[in-house]
């Protein structure tokens, strides 16, 4: 799925596309300032200024821990830096994804793909 964000982006305005695959430019690594821990986002593009981050998840993983620290973060991060942070799961799944997110107090927006 990860190969289908790359693929929707470069085909659309965004510029700068990274993603954490094989063949790519690797995103940044978003860190949590209090403890140094934090994860690379799945793609990472850019329209004009404003910084989008991607994550792809599956129905399985969306409700994960992992998931929910780095949805925590990734949003976090994009608040403070005028970002977009962006849950891309199969389609199908957004209502779940919304619930999950919404649980955990996420500002996102949902793809499916």
């Amino acid at each position: 799925m990860v190969e289908a964000v790359v693929s929707s982006l470069s085909s659309e305005l965004y510029t700068a596309v990274k993603a954490n695959i094989l063949g790519y430019n690797t995103p940044s690594k978003i860190i949590r300032p209090e403890t140094e821990d934090g994860f690379i986002p799945d793609v990472t593009g850019r329209v004009e200024d404003f910084l989008y981050i991607y994550e792809v998840e599956t129905e399985d993983t969306i409700s994960t821990e992992n998931s929910k620290n780095k949805c925590l973060l990734f949003s976090d991060y994009a608040t403070k830096h005028n970002a977009i942070f962006v849950i891309v799961v199969p389609t199908g799944c957004k209502d779940k994804a919304l619930k999950q997110t919404n649980e955990w107090c996420v500002t996102v927006h949902i793809q499916e793909i």
